[in-house]
């Protein structure tokens, strides 16, 4: 898991108290139950924790973890995550 993946994954268990294990590449953000106001407030999170910023309807049409995870390191132009 690079550090881009343990940090959704940390924002998902923490402030949304879904089960690791629940969280696996291939599962989508929408069954995972996060609707566009957690969509919102996981956008708001990455942007405080990793400085990345994620719209919200980049978030939608079932983008799987794996894909959210790649958004994430496309938007890290500026080298802010390792």
């Amino acid at each position: 898991m690079d550090a881009m993946h343990k940090a959704l994954v940390d924002i998902l268990t923490g402030k949304f108290g879904i089960p690791a294990g629940s969280v696996t590449d291939d599962v989508t953000l929408t069954e995972l139950q996060l609707d566009s106001l957690a969509l919102l407030e996981m956008s708001l999170s990455v942007e405080e924790s990793l400085g990345i910023t994620l719209e919200v309807d980049e978030l939608v049409n079932d983008i799987t973890v794996a894909d959210t995870v790649a958004l994430m390191w496309s938007k890290n132009a500026e080298g802010l995550v390792a």
